[in-house]
């Protein structure tokens, strides 16, 4: 009983001394606020009946001396997360209303090695790099740029990148910077599928794309969707752009852009401008007319077809009867029997050639030969 009487007496005691710590702040008392804060039985992290802990309100109420207080703390110092709370917050508020008071406060967090420059929160979810990109604050963003332990690809709970934001938000100096940096993942996406790239293209900002092609580790084929970025593009400067990358894949676009019916003149500034490579290669012409066939895309397999009797393609494995077959049936699903008329010569001049082989053993066979 005696046990228990104690025990609630040295709760009230506690209880009290958490309440005047907090009335200190409140009513600018100083210097109680930093004997309380010296009496190990008073919690810093003891919170008002809204929720709120004195380092939470000495910051939204902008109180340098108290946050400066706090932040020498023994306890505070050696507690690594609430000193990374404190940092990611004074990043918040600093970066939103652009208040210079703490940028003394801001140096002395990043200069202790407890702290965890890369600490998130469910209210902050991208950390310290997202809020200096999305208030575009480039002081700050400068001195987190500057950091040795700061990951420059953290993400939020949808997976986009501060690169990603900075783009979106039109954030110059943000993505500039980060750009430069070897260890910021180009290609990385979001829950979406988006990436850098494809935003900076459906943006159209010309200076970001020539930027982001500039760098040596960007996969110009990473699309979403079932869009090549070839195909998000905005201009036809842009568009070349691309096609003209050594990086480019030439199959991957020309099937995507089949199985896309309103992307024929991609599909002709690719023949126009790569058509050549289809000479090493007659699979590509191979499975994008059989694709076209497939998806009725009969204006890109008119392409293909001029483009392979402009070159004289030797098609060998390329079956005409399997060909015509197919070209019939989508002819007639689709009710459209011209095609039949129109593209037959066109297949037939590809040319079957026949050869002779003769045996002395046995009588002369005749064999077809594609070219």
């Amino acid at each position: 009983m005696v046990e228990n009487d104690f025990l609630g007496f040295s709760k009230r005691i506690f209880s009290r001394g958490n309440d005047d710590l907090h009335r200190a702040l409140e009513t600018n008392h100083f210097d109680e606020f930093k004997k309380l804060l010296k009496d190990s039985r008073v919690s810093f992290l003891s919170v008002d009946q809204w929720g709120n802990t004195v380092i939470d309100k000495a910051i939204i109420q902008g109180k340098h001396d108290f946050i400066y207080e706090l932040i020498q703390d023994p306890r505070v110092q050696a507690n690594k997360d609430e000193l990374s709370k404190i940092f990611l917050s004074l990043v918040r508020i600093i970066s939103e209303q652009k208040i210079e008071i703490f940028d003394d406060l801001l140096d002395l967090l990043l200069k202790n090695k407890m702290l965890n420059i890369n600490h998130k929160t469910q209210q902050q979810e991208g950390g310290v790099l997202w809020e200096a990109v999305y208030y575009k604050n480039k002081k700050v963003l400068d001195k987190l740029l500057a950091h040795p332990n700061l990951n420059p690809n953290q993400t939020t709970n949808a997976w986009a990148t501060p690169l990603m934001l900075a783009i979106q938000m039109g954030n110059k100096d943000a993505y500039q910077q980060l750009l430069k940096r070897q260890d910021v993942d180009l290609n990385k996406r979001s829950k979406n599928q988006m990436s850098a790239f494809i935003l900076a293209l459906q943006n159209n900002n010309q200076e970001l794309i020539h930027l982001i092609m500039d760098r040596p580790d960007l996969n110009v084929n990473l699309g979403f969707g079932g869009l090549t970025p070839l195909m998000v593009a905005q201009t036809e400067e842009t568009q070349r752009k691309i096609i003209t990358d050594r990086r480019f894949d030439l199959q991957k676009n020309l099937m995507a852009c089949i199985k896309d019916s309103g992307s024929a003149d991609l599909v002709r500034m690719m023949l126009e401008l790569r058509g050549d490579e289809l000479k090493q290669s007659k699979n590509i012409f191979y499975n994008s007319m059989i694709q076209s066939l497939c998806e009725k895309n009969f204006e890109s397999l008119k392409l293909l077809l001029a483009k392979s009797q402009e070159q004289k393609q030797n098609h060998a494995t390329l079956d005409i009867v399997l060909f015509k077959i197919i070209l019939i049936y989508q002819a007639l699903s689709s009710g459209n029997l011209d095609l039949i008329t129109d593209l037959f010569p066109k297949i037939d001049a590809l040319g079957i050639k026949r050869e002779k082989k003769e045996n002395r053993s046995a009588a002369p066979t005749k064999r077809f030969k594609l070219h």
